[in-house]
């Protein structure tokens, strides 16, 4: 969910499902539907497989590309999508299965309506929906679903460059630096995004090495370790929510910082065009955005630096912009413990009470405000079919009658959904 207000198209859009009201229309079989924080869904009968089939969801805008990921834990599973175009429903495209150590990517099976170039959705003509689909393979124990994302692009869109930009708050983000040319295997060269990953993971509490990550997000079907849909799939089946989201400016990966959630990138760049990078060009590359310089440029963790020392770098703004933004759709991994700090209104108008009301009469007494489409919330509780959150946009005064802080009330859970950062 988002809905800028600015003149720079919005080329990418991406929703994430985890919440209760998230979950509406689909169709569960061999699964039970758990309270948040714990998990989406967990299987019934482990013995058993499971899926989760998505009704047709409407696209706000035509798009000819397509990610899906998935946050997955106790099974090996498989996510699959389907798209309509004019000419109607296209047939499922499978993503391939993972589970740690033994992913593969599905064979490439192309038809008249596209196909999946290992962890991405090509259109042959725009779609205008899409529903998409968990496989969950039996297992020892009662696997859960975290979360399910997907991320949708006009490719067709061109990239605008952002206008100037006044100074700003320096920002900065603590991880462990990992390098990825410092590890002697012959495969060095190839392992960027489990490296990445790993510094992620750490800088979460997680263990994760460089070596077990890359072993662990193997794409044995195309002999490569940059499998996106398999990176995330690691990070959610080591408990984390772990969206494959392609951001539409700079300032949103800032929003994710400012709560402190790195951002990995994925960037394509040819010689010249990334000024003080470890290496000359690359067809594609991922590092960790940690955070920005005053100036605005982007401070990172980059894996391909010759040591650990060396993994901070600091880039060019503009320069960074145009090898992430513009050359890949500001493709990134998102993992977090949680993600109720990114949701925000998605009805017209929601009411936000100081308890959850049982009748009409409750609503007018306990009324405390109202909130709008797209206004930003932090989500602290779930109870039933109310979530009571902090309303960020807006401002109440204290008991001690001199400060100012957000609303905090109880609104309709199914009221809010996903919303990355504002880009402002």
């Amino acid at each position: 969910m988002s809905d800028k207000k600015n003149d720079t198209p919005q080329r990418s859009w991406t929703i994430v499902h985890f919440l209760p009201g998230d979950f509406k229309g689909f169709r569960p079989t061999n699964l039970v539907q758990q309270l948040y924080p714990a998990a989406a869904w967990r299987v019934k009968s482990p013995g058993r497989a499971a899926t989760l089939t998505s009704p047709a969801i409407p696209a706000h805008f035509p798009f000819d590309q397509l990610l899906l990921s998935a946050s997955v834990s106790g099974a090996a599973f498989g996510a699959e999508a389907s798209v309509r175009t004019a000419a109607g429903w296209s047939p499922w495209f499978a993503w391939g299965r993972f589970t740690p150590g033994k992913a593969a990517s599905a064979p490439v099976k192309e038809n008249k309506f596209g196909k999946v170039d290992t962890d991405i959705l090509k259109l042959a003509k725009k779609a205008t929906a899409f529903r998409y689909r968990l496989n969950l393979s039996p297992s020892a124990r009662a696997a859960v679903i975290r979360s399910a994302a997907v991320c949708y692009t006009d490719s067709t869109l061109p990239y605008l460059p952002e206008g100037r930009r006044a100074p700003g708050t320096p920002l900065k983000l603590a991880l462990p630096r990992y390098s990825q040319m410092a590890q002697r295997v012959p495969q060095a060269r190839d392992i960027c995004s489990p490296v990445s990953l790993s510094m992620v993971l750490a800088g979460l509490g997680a263990k994760a090495g460089p070596l077990d990550t890359a072993a662990a997000v193997r794409d044995h079907g195309a002999s490569i370790y940059g499998n996106w849909f398999f990176n995330t799939a690691y990070a959610g089946s080591r408990g984390f929510h772990a969206v494959l989201a392609r951001l539409n400016s700079l300032e949103e990966a800032r929003g994710f910082i400012q709560a402190g959630v790195p951002v990995i990138a994925s960037l394509t760049f040819g010689p010249g065009e990334l000024k003080n990078s470890p290496i000359k060009q690359t067809r594609g590359h991922l590092m960790v955005i940690t955070g920005f310089t005053a100036k605005g440029d982007v401070i990172t963790h980059d894996p391909a630096a010759a040591k650990p020392a060396a993994v901070e770098r600091v880039y060019d703004r503009a320069q960074f912009a145009r090898a992430w933004l513009g050359n890949k759709y500001g493709l990134s991994y998102i993992v977090a413990r949680d993600l109720g700090a990114f949701l925000a209104v998605k009805e017209q108008v929601t009411e936000l009470y100081s308890v959850p009301p049982a009748g009409t009469k409750d609503r007018k007494k306990y009324i405390e405000s109202q909130l709008v489409y797209n206004e930003r919330v932090e989500l602290i509780e779930i109870a039933g079919r109310w979530a009571r959150v902090r309303a960020v946009e807006q401002q109440s005064l204290k008991a001690d009658g001199l400060n100012l802080s957000p609303y905090v009330g109880w609104l309709e859970a199914g009221h809010i959904a996903f919303c990355p950062p504002p880009d402002h």
